[in-house]
């Protein structure tokens, strides 16, 4: 019995050791040598009556080399389930495409347009295949 009752706290143990928990992000994010920050946003009404957000982005570049908002990480933005149309205007934002580099910033913004009036997760990742989650911020 006292073999039992080892063998499965033995096998307890190992299989709670074994649930990764989800890390805790934060509303920044790092990836190589470039910082994101998702700052504020608000809501406003495009011209043609659709419903929007634009969410206001601070962007760093350490390295030496010219980088640029748009090319160092993904957004994306969520209502719910449903990814939101990014409606940005680079020839509007063009901190997006301004080049950074020597730890200087630059803010910019991303336009989403909303499908509900249900809070919006805007999701940042990595400019990769796989898309790492890196950071997240809800708006309200």
């Amino acid at each position: 019995m006292k073999k039992l009752v080892l063998a499965l706290l033995a096998c307890f143990l190992l299989l709670s050791g074994c649930s990764a928990e989800e890390p805790v992000l934060g509303t920044a994010a790092e990836y190589e040598d470039c910082a994101v920050e998702l700052l504020d946003a608000e809501f406003f009404q495009s011209d043609d009556g659709a419903q929007m957000i634009r969410v206001y982005v601070k962007y760093t570049n350490s390295g030496a080399e010219d980088m640029y908002m748009l090319e160092s990480f993904a957004l994306k933005a969520f209502q719910g389930d449903t990814q939101l149309l990014d409606c940005t205007d680079i020839n509007e934002e063009t901190a997006l495409i301004q080049s950074v580099k020597d730890g200087n910033s630059t803010q910019g913004g991303y336009v989403y347009q909303l499908v509900t009036d249900d809070p919006v997760v805007v999701k940042v990742f990595t400019p990769t295949a796989d898309e790492e989650l890196l950071a997240l911020r809800e708006y309200q």
